[in-house]
């Protein structure tokens, strides 16, 4: 599609989070792109809809099959009505209806690839020489070449980029940067905030670099020679002297690749990658002998030449090893199965192929990718026919007339899983929580592999968000009208769609502590297993704990862009997904963020803060003292004279605006306000910071200046109206200020808002906030001690009222606030006070919301000389995006499916057959990893963190003791039950006799105390009103205000004798 780049717009609010991960110059030119998919089984519609959603410009589709009951076992557009129909017919209506942005057709009759940028074959049943044919037509017609397989639970795909194909990057992730703290020469100093990632030869770009002279210097290109942890060595030295500031980023060099057609690459070696723990190599010759079998064996049906040809095929110098016979036979007999996970990963890992050849971002495999999904299989099914005249193990057997046959639309499920099997899983409950990217995927999957299909299966899914736009680039089973509906109760009706017989409970609630009384423990013990599909790691701790709590089978996944992970925890026999934790996220220091930024995340956080005190809290606290005068009275006399005078002022600063009679009045109001603002925050806050710390400030000790390295000062902004970005802000702030008074956003304040001369009139008629200088609030040492009071308190309006408030005590105050509604009364405009509402940060949407945060933000790193950045880019880091693609989403979802299945084979299956996975297709990387046990615990071993630490307990206190020797892991607890509700004193009695542990400590699951010997001050004050008499479920709802319950979990510590001991198992407490 021919188009200029830079008239071209993307449509930020859909493509919002793939744009995040493949950059906006990389998605004009996919949005260019022409691709044609042959062959729409299940693997192809995964392919399609993967591309269709991402924003690929135009998908032809062609398929003259039929629709067959295999299908149904992964082709989610096609219902048991369709079988028989052409499949192009079917799908291609629903694949456009993903995204109406996407052209999507149909090509019938004999193929042409002209005008396609890529091509991509989706189990097509080709023989070799088909294949090479094929290729060289793509070839010679320009193109580039995907072939992907999904033959039962063995995948393959294959890449042909052409002769010259550049990468423009090779990770997937932003470019490292590092804050200057010093240059000497080409020397140059990092903060050491972070260890250097540099490696020498990358290059680099050394910016915003000040010079003694007061000058910034250019930026400069450099190539790293050496580096330590916090030093990289440039070969271009920096001649000037170094004052302050400056940034080292990466930056991301091209290279090219050269591809080879496919029978050539099939002849390397080099050109065959897979899992590590697979056999890509066997399974490369088993996929080209079922090639080159067809070459030989003319057409006829596979179940009558696979066993005659396997055995040829065996023979000879040139024959086949035994894993790839093994391989092969497990292609020929499962060839026909559909297999949905299997369909899942090949088709998120051919699109993000397809994506690569088209946007040259990340990097292409190299050629041919193999998946080995064996692990998967049913005993039953690998075990094969007692018949088979093969010696080697009779696996997967292949006597001619025993093959698989299509019974329902679960024929792949079971033929790959076995027919006890796929019955089984139809039974399962499982709890699925989150119904986003990766919900939506796991849901479609549920219903193709029947999961939750049987008369006793269901599935429970819940999330309490509602749809978005931005969501429906991958977030499968939603559409423009569902735009505003809830997730989960979407997606139900969604999967139900594709097969009528799921059952599917839907609730919108947030799984938590909060939320106990919805998903309490008859809820956890009901269900066969729990899938988690969520994007914060609190949910997942709190998801997990209630799994080992209740013994349950849990199921990981996440994504970030190009990258994916999935874990697999089972009970007893895995470790759980709090044992490793990911690093905790590094808060920003407020004194950073308020007087000494030097990143734009700070600046960012800055006007993120500013947004909730100009915007909400005024709001709030306007109908606060509307509700209840004298407890808002209350609270304010909680506060400090100046906070509570503070808060009055920008209260009566909102209610003067909120009188004004008209729209154009509130809006010259909120105008003027915004104009003030300005002058606060980036004016007057800036030279208080110079009051306290001038230019020329140097230590007392050291005699280095104070304004050096990554301290950077500020320069104060003088106001031009005519400046695009200060405009902008004053406009956006006054939108919101306007808003949160009541004034609805019409096409008439759109109107006024646009209009320059109203706006400039009402900025130069606002009243100037006066300067009051900055004084330490202590010795000149400390002198960095500045007030911080929330920024907002001091950008008020000059209306006398606010002004006499801010200047007056807290009596006065009080009594102007009283004097103004008083005045509103007698005038008749009281009520145009309940119109005021707190605005709540929204990221999405035409609000204005993030127009203010990027106004905000990048005049403030004007102020500190620091980068400015993108709106897109200011949305990302203040709304915490997490960047996302459907093509991960898929893939790993199918990965997560393959174990789910294992998980529930009869007789269980051993550890060693389960799989970890960790994803990177930018790389490209796909590593899986054995389960990992969990980790064994002593019983008795001495606390190790207390001053009172001893090396070994005593061996008078160990010796014939019953937990000596003995260990535990998380899935085991410490166990008492009581005939009615006992007191604490029985509880510790009760584990005094069974353990032979003494109790120092006790407290909730969630972290409440109950009782601490550490802490008398606390023992006294609980147990005046308690006592150890106190029934424990009684205390425990008491203290922690909720209802009675008759299971608890607690955090115990202990003592052997006046040892105290390490960490012990959770001690549960039963009534029964």
């Amino acid at each position: 599609m021919a188009g200029d780049d830079d008239a071209m717009v993307i449509d930020e609010d859909l493509y919002s989070r793939v744009q995040y991960v493949l950059g906006k110059e990389a998605m004009k030119k996919m949005s260019r792109t022409r691709v044609l998919v042959v062959g729409l089984g299940g693997l192809g519609c995964e392919v399609a809809k993967n591309l269709i959603l991402t924003g690929v410009g135009r998908v032809d589709l062609h398929d003259d099959a039929q629709v067959t009951l295999w299908d149904l076992g992964s082709l989610f557009f096609a219902k048991e009505a369709d079988v028989g129909k052409s499949r192009a017919p079917v799908v291609a209506p629903q694949l456009q209806e993903l995204n109406p942005g996407c052209h999507v057709a149909r090509k019938e009759g004999t193929l042409s690839y002209v005008g396609y940028d890529v091509v991509v074959f989706c189990d097509v049943p080709f023989s070799l020489k088909e294949v090479v044919a094929a290729n060289l037509q793509v070839r010679a017609a320009g193109g580039k070449l995907v072939w992907a397989e999904a033959r039962g639970v063995l995948g393959m795909v294959f890449t042909d980029g052409g002769d010259k194909h550049t990468v423009m990057d090779t990770t997937g992730q932003d470019p490292p940067r590092f804050v200057v703290t010093d240059v000497h020469g080409g020397v140059i100093t990092l903060d050491d905030e972070e260890p250097c990632v540099f490696s020498p030869g990358d290059v680099v770009s050394v910016s915003h670099i000040e010079a003694n002279n007061g000058k910034v210097l250019p930026d400069v290109l450099c190539k790293v020679k050496h580096v330590t942890i916090h030093e990289v060595v440039v070969d271009t030295p920096i001649t000037s002297a170094y004052l302050r500031g400056g940034y080292v980023s990466g930056v991301s060099q091209p290279f090219e690749m050269s591809f080879d057609t496919f029978d050539r690459a099939a002849e390397c070696s080099e050109k065959v990658s897979g899992d590590l723990m697979g056999n890509e190599h066997g399974l490369h010759k088993a996929f080209l002998a079922r090639f080159r079998a067809r070459d030989e064996c003319g057409g006829r049906a596979e179940k009558d030449w696979a066993p005659q040809y396997l055995a040829s095929a065996g023979a000879g110098a040139g024959g086949l090893d035994a894993d790839t016979r093994d391989a092969f036979r497990c292609l020929c007999k499962l060839h026909a199965a559909s297999f949905n996970p299997l369909a899942c990963f090949v088709g998120g890992v051919a699109a993000q192929e397809v994506l690569k050849c088209c946007t040259q971002k990340y990097v292409p495999f190299n050629q041919f990718y193999y998946y080995d999904g064996r692990h998967c299989v049913a005993d039953s099914v690998a075990a094969g026919d007692p018949e088979d005249p093969d010696t080697e193990g009779r696996r997967y057997g292949l006597v001619a007339g025993a093959q698989l046959q299509a019974k329902d639309r679960y024929a792949s499920v079971a033929a790959v899983a076995g027919d006890d099997l796929a019955k089984r899983v139809r039974d399962l409950m499982y709890f699925v929580v989150g119904c986003g990217a990766l919900g939506c995927e796991l849901l479609k999957n549920f219903a193709l592999l029947g999961l939750g299909c049987g008369p006793k299966g269901f599935v429970t899914v819940t999330d309490p968000d509602k749809i978005e736009r931005s969501n429906l680039s991958r977030q499968f089973l939603f559409r423009n009208q569902h735009v505003g509906g809830f997730k989960s109760k979407v997606a139900a009706v969604a999967a139900k769609a594709i097969n009528p017989k799921i059952k599917v409970r839907v609730k919108t609630d947030r799984v938590g502590p909060d939320t106990e009384a919805v998903f309490d423990g008859r809820f956890w013990d009901r269900q066969d297993g729990v899938v988690t599909a969520l994007d914060n790691v609190n949910a997942r701790l709190y998801t997990d704990a209630m799994c080992v709590r209740h013994m349950k089978k849990m199921f990981d996944s996440g994504t970030l862009g190009p990258q994916a992970h999935s874990q697999v925890i089972l009970p007893k026999l895995s470790e759980n997904y709090g044992a490793t934790q990911d690093p905790v996220e590094k808060s920003i220091p407020q004194c950073t963020v308020h007087f000494f930024p030097y990143t734009a995340e700070h600046t960012i956080a800055y006007a993120r803060d500013y947004f909730s005190g100009a915007f909400e809290a005024p709001a709030a606290a306007l109908q606060s003292y509307m509700t209840d005068k004298a407890g808002y009275h209350r609270k304010l006399c909680g506060l400090p004279a100046s906070g509570a005078r503070a808060e009055v002022a920008m209260v009566l600063s909102a209610l003067a605006s909120a009188a004004e009679a008209t729209t154009p009045d509130k809006l010259a109001a909120a105008l003027r306000w915004a104009r003030c603002a300005f002058e606060e925050i980036f004016v007057h806050a800036m030279q208080r910071v110079l009051d306290l710390h001038p230019l020329d400030k140097r230590d007392n000790a050291s005699g280095e200046l104070f304004w050096k390295g990554k301290m950077k000062p500020p320069k104060p902004l003088a106001f031009d109206a005519a400046d695009e970005l200060h405009a902008k802000f004053v406009v956006s702030a006054a939108r919101l200020r306007a808003e949160m008074l009541g004034v609805e956003i019409s096409g008439e304040v759109s109107a006024l808002l646009n209009d320059a001369e109203f706006v400039q009139k009402s900025v130069r008629s606002a009243k100037l906030p006066y300067y009051v200088p900055a004084t330490p609030q202590a010795e000149p040492q400390d002198a960095m001690a500045i007030d911080t009071e929330k920024p907002h308190k001091a950008a008020v309006s000059s209306s006398s009222s606010s002004v006499a408030a801010e200047e007056s005590g807290f009596d006065g105050a009080w009594q102007a606030l009283t004097d103004a509604c008083a005045q509103l009364e007698a005038n008749g405009r009281l009520s145009c006070l309940s119109a005021v509402r707190p605005l709540e940060f929204d990221k999405d949407g035409d609000n204005g919301h993030i127009a203010f945060l990027s106004a905000t933000a990048n005049l403030r790193s004007s102020c500190y000389t620091i980068p400015v950045v993108t709106d897109n880019e200011v949305k990302r880091i203040s709304g915490r995006i997490i960047p996302a693609m459907i093509t991960t989403t898929a893939l790993i979802t199918g990965l997560v499916c393959m174990e789910l299945f294992k998980a529930h084979h009869v007789p269980a299956l051993p550890l060693s057959r389960f799989r970890n996975a960790w994803v990177n297709l930018a790389m490209p990387l796909v590593l899986t990893s054995e389960v990992e046990p969990p980790r064994q615990h002593p019983y008795l071993s001495p606390d190790r963190t207390t001053e009172a630490t001893v090396a070994q307990l005593p061996a008078e206190l160990v010796a014939h003791h019953p937990l000596a020797n003995k260990t535990w892991t998380v899935w085991e607890h410490l166990d008492v039950s009581s005939h009615g509700d006992a007191t604490l004193q029985q509880l510790f009695d009760a584990v005094a006799a069974k353990y032979g542990i003494s109790i120092s400590q006790l407290s909730t699951s969630q972290g409440t105390m109950i009782y601490s010997e550490f802490n008398p001050l606390h023992q006294t004050a609980l147990f005046q009103e308690v006592g150890f008499s106190s029934p424990v479920s009684s205390l425990v709802a008491k203290l922690c205000n909720e209802a009675p319950k008759k299971v608890i979990d607690f955090i115990v510590k202990g003592k052997l004798g006046d040892v105290f001991l390490g960490k012990l198992p959770t001690l549960r407490y039963k009534i029964v």
